[in-house]
C-alpha cells in the first residue's frame, strides 16, 4: 500500500512539474502574441508615415514643376512679345 502511495505521490509532483511547464509556455506565448500586437501597430504607423511622407513629396515635386512651367511660358510670352516694328 504505501508503494502504491509513493508511486502517487511521483506522479502527482511529475503531473504538477509539467502544469508549471505549460503554465510558463502559455505566458511565453502570450508576451509572444503581445509583441506581435506591437510589432504590427508599429508596421502600420511606419507604412502609414512613409505613404505621407510620399504624397508630401509629389506634392512639392508638382508644384516645383508647376513653378517652372510658369517662368517657362512667361518667357516664350516675352519671347513671341517681339515684333517687326521692334526691329525697324
Amino acid at each position: 500500500m504505501s508503494g502504491h502511495l509513493n508511486d502517487l505521490e511521483r506522479m502527482h509532483e511529475h503531473v504538477l512539474d509539467i502544469v508549471g511547464e505549460q503554465a510558463v509556455s502559455l505566458e511565453n506565448l502570450d508576451a509572444l502574441e503581445f509583441r506581435i500586437g506591437d510589432l504590427q501597430l508599429e508596421q502600420q504607423r511606419m507604412a502609414s508615415a512613409i505613404e505621407d511622407a510620399d504624397i508630401a513629396e509629389a506634392v512639392l515635386r508638382l508644384q516645383q514643376e508647376q513653378n517652372f512651367l510658369q517662368y517657362t511660358l512667361a518667357s516664350t510670352a516675352r519671347l513671341f512679345d517681339i515684333s517687326l516694328v521692334d526691329f525697324l
